[in-house]
């Protein structure tokens, strides 16, 4: 079965507090201002949890990739292409997680 979980970004931290489940309205709920993630299922080589919206560092730093859920449904990761002026190259997070690793998110460490 698969683990849900959740943290936010409360302008300041991250934080596992604050987050509810409102059943009359069957939605999840945060403090007002909150930024909402969900745990993606998914670890990096080193065992971390990865989280909707974390940066992760593939093969050894040379490509940072951010971590977005895509309508199509699935979790994926966009990579910044050679030269940063490039389009951004999507792909599938499961394919990579041999390679990947957590280190940081948008909120803390943007990409650049």
């Amino acid at each position: 079965m698969r683990t849900y979980r959740f943290r936010a970004w409360d302008g300041i931290r991250m934080t596992k507090t604050g987050i509810m489940f409102n059943n009359s309205l069957g939605i999840l709920e945060t403090v007002k201002g909150q930024s909402l993630m969900q745990f993606t299922g998914l670890l990096d080589k080193n065992g971390k949890e990865i989280y909707e919206s974390d940066i992760l560092s593939f093969f050894g730093g040379s490509q940072e990739a951010e971590v977005k859920w895509e309508d199509c449904g699935g979790w994926s990761v966009v990579i910044k292409t050679a030269g940063g002026n490039a389009p951004f190259e999507v792909c599938c997070l499961a394919n990579h997680l041999v390679v990947c690793e957590v280190v940081g998110n948008i909120y803390e460490n943007p990409l650049t």
